[in-house]
């Protein structure tokens, strides 16, 4: 089989050819307008280990974008750690850190088109479960761009079903869920 996997009309595929598949769309790009807060349940199981949240979209005067992991409908309120780097409409990094926290600071969706890959490893684990996010942005203009990196993790031995992602002022985008077990 070609890598990455070429499949014609009819083919009929093995076990194996399905399972050599790396990334695997579990939540199909959903809108959301004018929300503060997106609330994605019922996503991660034991059939992949990680997970990667692909997020696009804008807000109102810019917007801190900050997350929480869900189990039953609940979210997880204390213990979110952050190491952050940033380079935000200048020639410098910016770094900082944030321990015991009530979320996880994913980063920031300007007023231009913004991107952020928010990666989740072993949250339906009852065990730390990790995050690494990178965000990219137009500042005011598309000439002024902004970077940001984002490590953390959620020190409480959990296993967690859902995320809920949190914008400070109203943001407008999409959002796409793969898992991934390798």
């Amino acid at each position: 089989m070609a890598t990455p996997p070429v499949f014609v009309a009819g083919q009929v595929l093995t076990a194996a050819q399905m399972n050599a598949i790396g990334m695997w769309e579990v939540k199909t790009q959903t809108a959301f307008t004018s929300a503060n807060t997106v609330t994605i349940d019922n996503i991660f199981t034991s059939d992949f280990t990680n997970y990667l949240i692909k997020l696009t979209g804008t807000a109102t005067g810019g917007s801190a974008v900050t997350t929480q992991y869900r189990v039953g409908g609940v979210a997880a309120t204390t213990n979110y750690n952050t190491q952050a780097a940033e380079m935000l409409n200048a020639t410098a990094w910016t770094v900082y850190k944030n321990t015991a926290q009530t979320n996880f600071d994913a980063g920031s969706f300007a007023v231009a088109q913004s991107s952020m890959d928010l990666n989740i490893f072993a949250p339906a684990l009852a065990a730390q479960t990790n995050h690494f996010s990178l965000t990219s942005y137009a500042g005011a203009t598309a000439t002024v761009p902004g970077y940001m990196i984002r490590s953390g993790n959620h020190s409480t031995a959990t296993a967690y079903d859902g995320i809920a992602i949190s914008f400070s002022a109203a943001a407008t985008g999409t959002y796409t869920v793969y898992g991934y077990s390798k």
